[in-house]
């Protein structure tokens, strides 16, 4: 039996090969359908008032399109109570509402840049259609760019309608107004009434269309958008990942009877100073006197508390501000005796890029009583080899330096003076005179690390001017090379003129902020409290570094 049908199969191919049939196989060779899909016919048409309540809705696409991602990026505006029933068939596209078009306002219905044909190409922007049943379509429009690192096709823009019982929560709720950015970044919140708005943007990475704290990048805006009857707006937003999670304590221990340390479940964003406070130390006969605290400088999960003298086997708690937990630990019976040592530095060392006039730090694992640093460390000029102890190092070769601590146990230096380009450094350190607080000597007689000081030759520089209504613009040049690119920022002269040196060749990306807490950082405002981010602003176009060559006149304009 098996045998008659398998000859029976034979025959049925060899017949439909004779007759041209041949195309039930699998295509053939040919270019790979690359091209984005495109809307091409709509109805009822974009704009239209005086609209039939019960209207079906008509999308026809140049391609079929994949009904999963349509489901994901379609938004309607006002949000209806039950969604809309969607159907697909070939090309076309019907939406049948369950509620009736409105007829006091406009029926927004957005189709954002994530749907995609059935070759995974997406639209290259999104589409808005406005209709009505009553008279008049709302013009209002918010346009702009949202500013990421990568991945900037898909994100959601949001907007609400500020009250005076605004909660802007995507967390919770959506947004009454929806869209998606292009490949470019780019958007546009078509059709919207006159008033007051709030615009924010996030990834919305499990498709809900809520900013998920744990997944998602969020922009917050830098000022509330007002629109009326005709106007339009821009605002442009910085989406990044927010670490919402607080650093935990969960582990307590005495590494020596005058050392408690501290393990946090993450690095803790607040300083020794700000935690100090809030902690208390006590056994049964009283308080634990703390008398220094420090992050440790090559894991700033971990916090070190230089106490009074333990009693051996002693049972101590610990109380933290905030926290309900009770930590106990033993006291320790092993006395301190071990001297400082360097645990991290800034260079680290082998570093190529250092500018000419270099800066760094030096971290130890114990709290110093030294305070003379500017006769202990020395900068000068050498190979980049390791300098023996016992070589005299020439007046000529060195450079002076400018140092102080800046905690119990970091150490900062500057150099006092420009070094020539090129130039191989090492900077080196007499321990044989640093003592810990408990007056132990560090076991240790020198520690050094080398860098070399950048070459102009290698580099190039990009110039230029911002304008706008703006007080205190930072700009900065972010290099497109790699996945996560290094800003470096720029100096910035009278008249809005700025210059950012030492850039190595390749592309960059310019930006810039208004520094208006003045901590040199930009700032991205909060949602819980709510607080408006610092504005900014991007260059539209890539500027490209060139060795030896300064880039000039990139114009930097804050809308």
């Amino acid at each position: 039996m098996h045998v008659k049908l398998n000859w029976l199969c034979v025959a049925f191919a060899s017949c439909l090969l004779l007759h041209g049939c041949a195309s039930i196989g699998p295509p053939g060779g040919g270019p790979e359908d690359g091209e984005p899909p495109q809307i091409v016919e709509v109805s009822p048409p974009p704009g239209s008032t005086g609209v039939d309540p019960k209207a079906v809705i008509e999308f026809t696409f140049s391609e079929p399109i994949d009904r999963e991602s349509l489901l994901e990026a379609l938004f309607i505006s006002p949000a209806p109570l039950r969604k809309p029933r969607v159907k697909t068939r070939g090309r076309r596209v019907r939406l049948v509402l369950r509620e009736p078009v409105p007829g006091e306002r406009t029926l927004v219905v957005s189709i954002g840049s994530g749907v995609m044909d059935l070759h995974r190409n997406r639209l290259a922007q999104s589409y808005t259609l406005a209709l009505t049943a009553g008279e008049r379509i709302d013009d209002g429009r918010i346009s702009g760019r949202v500013f990421a690192r990568q991945s900037l096709q898909g994100i959601l823009v949001g907007a609400w309608i500020v009250s005076d019982s605004l909660d802007m929560n995507p967390i919770e709720t959506p947004a009454e107004f929806l869209t998606q950015t292009g490949e470019d970044g780019k958007f546009a919140l078509d059709y919207l009434p006159p008033g007051d708005f709030r615009v924010a943007c996030w990834d919305d990475r499990n498709h809900d269309r809520l900013y998920d704290p744990g997944a998602d990048r969020i922009g917050l805006p830098w000022r509330d958008v007002r629109l009326d009857s005709g106007s339009e707006a821009w605002i442009e937003l910085y989406a990044v990942k927010r670490d919402t999670s607080e650093a935990a304590l969960f582990i307590v221990s005495a590494s020596d009877d005058h050392h408690v340390v501290l393990r946090f479940s993450s690095e803790l964003r607040r300083s020794t100073a700000d935690v100090l406070p809030e902690l208390s130390v006590y056994d049964s006969s009283g308080a634990l006197e703390v008398q220094r605290a420090w992050l440790d400088a090559a894991d700033s999960s971990r916090m070190v508390l230089l106490t009074e003298k333990q009693v051996a086997d002693g049972v101590y708690f610990l109380t933290l501000a905030g926290d309900t937990t009770r930590y106990s630990f033993s006291g320790s019976s092993i006395p301190d005796t071990l001297g400082p040592r360097v645990a991290a530095s800034f260079p680290a060392g082998r570093e190529r890029g250092i500018p000419e006039t270099p800066a760094g730090w030096i971290g130890f694992d114990d709290a110093l009583s030294v305070t003379d640093f500017d006769s202990l460390l020395t900068l000068f000029e050498s190979d980049g080899s390791e300098t023996p102890d016992s070589v005299e190092i020439p007046d000529s070769l060195k450079y002076p330096l400018s140092c102080h601590r800046i905690e119990s146990n970091l150490v900062q230096w500057e150099s006092l003076k420009k070094i020539p380009f090129g130039a191989e450094l090492t900077l080196q350190l007499d321990l044989t005179r640093i003592r810990d607080k408990n007056g132990n000597l560090s076991p240790d007689s020198t520690w050094d690390v080398s860098f070399s000081v950048i070459d102009p030759a290698e580099t190039g520089s990009i110039s230029g001017k911002v304008s706008g209504n703006v007080a205190r613009p930072i700009v900065m040049a972010r290099s497109l090379r790699g996945r996560d690119g290094a800003d470096t920022r720029g100096s910035a002269s009278g008249g809005g003129l700025f210059k950012i040196e030492r850039l190595n060749t390749g592309d960059y990306l310019i930006w810039a902020f208004d520094d208006m807490d003045r901590d040199g950082s930009y700032d991205p405002g909060a949602l819980k409290p709510f607080r408006f981010a610092e504005r900014f602003t991007v260059v539209p176009d890539t500027i490209t570094v060139r060795e030896r060559w300064e880039t000039g006149g990139v114009k930097v304009t804050f809308r």
